[in-house]
């Protein structure tokens, strides 16, 4: 996992990115998102809605950057402590999360 410097202050979290990460193949990459979409839960960050994968203990969350119309394209896994929340978690983008489930 690669420390996000940029994000240090604002949005302090971890990545592992396709092609730079030893041993992780881009199966690896697609069953890591189809993961995240069928099991993940929805949460904002401010107002972009997206789906998390929480470990078992809640301490930390995964998730992955998909465009408008998501498809098997994940080149980046995310992961963070849950110790912040960014924005009101009380209502969410129905319309993109019904995008992002796999069905």
């Amino acid at each position: 996992w690669i420390w996000a410097r940029t994000y240090a202050e604002s949005a302090p979290h971890w990545y592992v990115v396709l092609g730079r990460t030893p041993d992780l193949t881009r199966e690896d990459f697609i069953r890591a998102g189809r993961v995240i979409r069928t099991f993940g839960e929805p949460g904002n960050f401010w107002s972009h809605t997206n789906l998390y994968l929480f470990t078992q203990d809640r301490s930390r969350k995964f998730w992955c950057m998909w465009g408008a119309h998501p498809k098997d394209d994940v080149d980046l896994i995310n992961m963070a402590t849950t110790d912040r929340t960014y924005g009101p978690q009380d209502t969410f983008d129905t319309e993109r999360l019904a995008r992002l489930r796999l069905t």
